[in-house]
């Protein structure tokens, strides 16, 4: 998004999104500090709540008064400083060859100061998995995975591997059947990759606790297994092992995560570590 698409001033007669959202004190601080930390934001958005956390990075819905008087949602999604330059530009990278199309999220702007960045994407509106999982016919079902191996298909023509396929991370609204795929922060790339930063970059464990930060809707906590990615092979196979996982768990209506060994939670585990997952990665 070009930053001259919308006017400094935001102030507008146009009914705004934010005047029905309330936010916590503790969202309204770090909205606040990511203003000062990137003060060219409060130029283009008015940020109105927090939408995401993780390990490396938070997820924040802005507002932006485009030229034509129209008011657009753009998800804000800052990188904690400590992240390597080269994981940025390699998240950049996959966003910008592979997003925009197939069900794969594209990348609108980015913003840098200092060590602060913030990639600015559409926000697309969508409902938590698990909030809709035991309403799902299998018709849904059948749609939801096959433009979740849609997107896998055309990520892995560019020898992208994303390593996080969970449902937090592929998002869905159901009333106009439109999926996403989104947070590129642990991909890594094949041998022959067209990534070329992902040829350098070194693979980011998933530590406790979860990843990147993906846009999502407020879901319970502990919901669905979490792919950890700490031991997959660099291959497409990956992320076919844990769409499959994925697949079983809308299936047979999985909200929590089983301890038999026979669950799709145990076929998780043998690729890493199986932990709840709060909505962030």
């Amino acid at each position: 998004m070009d930053a001259s698409a919308v006017y400094p001033d935001r102030t507008s007669t146009t009914r705004s999104e934010g005047a029905h959202r309330k936010v916590s004190k503790d969202v309204q601080m770090d909205i606040e500090h990511l203003s000062k930390a990137v003060p060219q934001l409060a130029k283009v958005f008015n940020i109105l709540d927090k939408i995401g956390e993780g390990t490396f990075s938070s997820v924040y819905l802005g507002e932006a008064l485009m030229r034509d008087g129209r008011k657009e949602l753009f998800a804000l999604k800052h990188l904690i400083p400590t992240s390597h330059p080269t994981r940025i530009a390699a998240e950049l990278q996959c966003l910008t060859v592979a997003g925009g199309r197939e069900n794969v999220m594209g990348v609108t702007y980015c913003f840098r100061k200092d060590d602060h960045v913030v990639i600015v994407m559409p926000y697309m509106e969508h409902q938590a998995l698990v909030e809709v999982i035991g309403s799902l016919s299998f018709a849904e079902v059948r749609l939801y995975i096959y433009h979740l191996l849609k997107a896998l298909r055309h990520i892995h023509q560019f020898g992208i591997i994303h390593r996080d396929i969970k449902p937090n991370n592929f998002l869905y609204n159901r009333r106009s059947r439109v999926y996403a795929l989104v947070d590129f922060g642990l991909a890594q790339g094949t041998a022959d990759t067209q990534i070329e930063l992902l040829k350098v970059v070194r693979p980011r464990v998933l530590q406790k606790g979860g990843g990147s930060a993906s846009q999502r809707s407020r879901a319970p906590p502990k919901s669905f297994p979490k792919s950890t990615s700490t031991s997959l092979p660099v291959a497409p196979a990956a992320d076919g092992s844990f769409a499959t996982v994925l697949f079983l768990c809308v299936v047979f209506g999985l909200t929590e995560t089983p301890g038999e060994k026979s669950s799709p939670a145990h076929l998780l585990s043998s690729h890493g570590t199986v932990k709840g997952s709060g909505g962030a990665t």
